[in-house]
């Protein structure tokens, strides 16, 4: 799948947005910002605008099984990182 090629190097940029529904959470990713016109432009990033402007994941992109692995990656290292 073309989608997936894409997003392949912004794996855990892509993990941010979907956990955060923001763009730029922290502001890190300024660099990022061709690259991030591209995955919007792409499909693979979802604009939507109502009350409040946010970003998702393109369902066909997050359902694979390296990106869902890669969330509960980083969802177990936040539970444990809040145990400490």
């Amino acid at each position: 799948m073309q989608l997936q090629r894409l997003a392949a190097p912004f794996l855990q940029f892509l993990v941010r947005v979907e956990k955060t529904k923001q763009l730029w959470p922290d502001g890190r990713e300024k660099e990022m910002e061709g690259a991030v016109d591209d995955l919007l432009l792409s499909g693979a990033v979802l604009n939507y605008n109502g009350d409040d402007d946010w970003y998702t994941v393109h369902p066909a992109l997050a359902g694979t099984p390296g990106f869902r692995n890669l969330m509960t990656m980083q969802n177990e290292r936040n539970e444990a990182n809040e145990n400490e």
